[in-house]
């Protein structure tokens, strides 16, 4: 799936793989494509992270030296993420605010203790 420009997604036989080791996945997808992934497993658990200062992200990207023209292309996207998960709200269990870099990691953990899952692995 083309988002921000670039292709991304995961190949059926990665998920199956870890699925058949008795792993649990994490995907972590754009708001775009939820559905396809959602129809593919439906046992999915899905979380939005919501990011809690949108303004804080172009900050960052600004501070971080990224060119004018790629924050802008990234602010869009987050535009289109936020406009999208407002549309399918109803494909999400949970919504978790999240500040700053380590925020992947602290929703993984607290999914994982919610769900008393011990096995998480990023896919």
């Amino acid at each position: 799936n083309l988002f921000f420009g670039q292709q991304y997604g995961y190949e059926r036989s990665l998920i199956e793989g870890i699925l058949n080791q008795g792993k649990i996945p994490v995907a972590l997808l754009y708001t775009p494509v939820v559905d396809q992934f959602v129809q593919a497993y439906p046992e999915s658990i899905t979380l939005f992270l919501n990011p809690a200062d949108v303004g804080l992200l172009k900050e960052r990207m600004e501070g971080r030296g990224d060119a004018a023209d790629s924050v802008e292309r990234r602010m869009a996207g987050v535009k289109t993420e936020l406009a999208s998960f407002q549309a399918n709200r109803a494909l999400y269990q949970e919504v978790i605010d999240v500040h700053g870099n380590t925020a992947t990691e602290e929703a993984l953990a607290r999914i994982a203790a919610r769900y008393s899952l011990s096995n998480l692995l990023k896919a």
